[in-house]
């Protein structure tokens, strides 16, 4: 098992809840700080499996199996310690200026609000005798938002 993964020009893939928060609409409500991200590397996603993470793949909706490409993906978790702790996770969103805006324990709930263009990602695995899959722990994530989508995004962008 390596010590990191490291994902670049990812995404997403369904809701996520990096703020932690229990939301009325969860089916399974958590306070677990956790998104699903999308493996583009099959060899990577492989690799993964045979470390013995659960590696998942989407499956086609109904009447659109023809030609459907599964793509694979893995839940990942993020854990604060204490406020300015070292062991917390570097995240930083990213503005189409490529300026990083450091996010902390408080904001960075902020990313489940957002249009995200891609991601970049290294995770650190770890493993528990109390579970019988490792599980995967955001170390350092950069975010970068989608402000295409945004019609107002280029009046208020931050000036250099």
């Amino acid at each position: 098992m390596r010590d990191r993964y490291v994902i670049e020009n990812t995404k997403f893939i369904w809701k996520t809840n990096w703020a932690g928060e229990i939301r009325k609409e969860d089916r399974f409500p958590s306070k677990t700080r956790r998104g699903c991200i999308l493996i583009p590397d099959p060899e990577m996603a492989n690799e993964m499996i045979a470390d013995g993470f659960r590696v998942r793949q989407t499956q086609p909706y109904e009447g659109e199996e023809e030609g459907f490409v599964p793509e694979y993906y893995i839940e990942a978790k993020m854990k604060f310690m204490d406020e300015g702790a070292r062991s917390n996770p570097a995240v930083y969103l990213v503005d189409e200026d490529d300026y990083a805006q450091p996010l902390d324990m408080e904001s960075v709930g902020i990313i489940d609000d957002i249009c995200v263009d891609r991601v970049n990602v290294i995770l650190n695995p770890y493993s528990s005798a109390m579970s019988q899959n490792p599980t995967l722990y955001v170390r350092t994530m950069y975010v970068f938002q989608d402000l295409t989508s945004d019609p107002w995004a280029n009046l208020y962008r931050r000036h250099k």
